[in-house]
């Protein structure tokens, strides 16, 4: 860069240093000074005064009113910088920015509808490594999400930016803090691993629109606990996977297992490989006005039980579903009975839920009952069954068919 400041200067009025000024000897009002790289614009600043003295590669300045970093190919990572203070060292190629430094971080593809804004009281960039460090108190956010931390480096050929030491983020009603974080600024993704762990305190909800189950969940405090958390917002629809451990409590109710995918357009929410389920009772699955007049004892005390329910997958649908499909070497414990079978399904507009692929029932120990297919129906309070059924419940049998049936 070496003396590129006296040669790139737009619009600047140059004025000579006041004699008792020993700082000052060329300073230059109101301008825009610009650093260039291999002939591309690397950054630029425009500030109301900037100053040399008598080291003729240390450049300073007042006033950032608006500057700019860019990547290699001269596509803009870092934009609207304002500031106090700047320094430019033009032997060294760095630019250092600070008090009060106010910035954003800038999707180099797509619309920047909704860029991550910078809080910070230093932001400090070497041309040569492609570093922009931030530092002293640093606040990340958007419309979303907010994160605090103290260091935090972006790369700006790769735009990434890696969140260095203790942190916190709120995001979604969810306070989630891990050992480190990284920020995929071109993807709009955040990765967070090693110790992930999130909070969401209960709050009461009063719209008439959402389903009081969903209302009585959200009133509830929950934890999440895993090794790795990834989150992706792409043309508005939010997504999220999990990885690592995971352990999701919320009041008597706790959900672990290995992989786990949350997809808020589908409202679905997926959670796979060695799922455990340990509840106090299955309430919040159904509806309550009809639990609060239920009179059949046996279908009662499967909803009400606590129960341990283990599977290789569980797939839940929010919104109007309001279903659930477990699958997967399933086994359901509860006081004195333990349901083994393949698939399980609860479709919330029938109020049915279906246990089948070798259903097997025992009671204290003692097998009560195997059938391909048995049908929960919560609405009439019938068991139902297909073929091949033992048993000693109070069953509708309903034989497989064969062939013509006489008219």
């Amino acid at each position: 860069m070496g003396l590129f400041l006296y040669e790139v200067i737009e619009d600047g009025k140059i004025a000579e240093s006041v004699a008792n000024d020993s700082d000052k000897v060329v300073e230059i009002n109101k301008t825009m000074i610009t650093g260039y790289r291999d002939l591309v614009m690397s950054w630029k600043m425009e500030a109301d005064h900037i100053w040399t003295g008598r080291n003729r590669f240390l450049f300073r300045g007042e006033l950032v009113k608006n500057g700019s970093v860019y990547d290699s190919s001269g596509k803009l990572v870092i934009g609207e910088i304002t500031a106090s203070e700047v320094m430019v060292n033009s032997r060294t190629r760095t630019v250092t920015v600070s008090r009060g430094v106010l910035a954003a971080l800038m999707r180099r593809s797509g619309e920047n509808t909704d860029p991550i804004k910078i809080d910070a009281g230093e932001l400090r960039y070497f041309e040569i490594s492609s570093k922009a460090y931030l530092s002293n108190h640093v606040i990340l956010h958007n419309k979303s999400a907010e994160a605090v931390a103290n260091d935090v480096t972006v790369d700006t050929e790769t735009n990434i930016a890696d969140i260095n030491g203790a942190f916190q983020v709120t995001a979604n009603e969810f306070l989630v803090k891990s050992d480190q974080m990284r920020i995929f600024i071109d993807d709009g993704a955040a990765e967070l691993q090693h110790n992930v762990k999130g909070f969401r305190r209960g709050a009461i909800v009063l719209s008439r629109a959402m389903d009081e189950r969903e209302r009585i969940l959200k009133s509830l405090d929950t934890t999440l606990r895993a090794d790795y958390l990834r989150y992706q917002e792409v043309s508005g629809n939010k997504k999220v996977r999990i990885q690592g451990n995971i352990k999701l409590e919320q009041a008597d109710k706790l959900l672990m297992g290995d992989t786990a995918h949350y997809d808020r357009n589908a409202d679905e929410f997926i959670i796979e490989g060695n799922v455990k389920l340990t509840a106090a009772n299955l309430n919040w699955a159904f509806r309550s006005g009809q639990l609060g007049t239920m009179g059949n004892k046996e279908i009662k005390e499967v909803v009400s039980n606590s129960l341990i329910l283990i599977a290789d997958k569980m797939l839940f649908y929010g919104g109007n579903k309001r279903s659930f499909r477990i699958s997967g070497n399933i086994t359901m414990i509860q006081p004195g009975k333990i349901l083994t079978c393949q698939i399980c399904e609860y479709d919330d507009q029938t109020q049915k839920m279906t246990f089948s692929g070798g259903v097997r029932v025992l009671k204290n120990n003692t097998e009560k009952l195997t059938a391909n297919r048995l049908i929960l129906d919560i609405k009439n309070e019938t068991f139902s069954a297909d073929d091949r059924i033992v048993g000693e419940f109070n069953i509708d049998r309903k034989p497989a068919v064969k062939g013509p049936q006489p008219q």
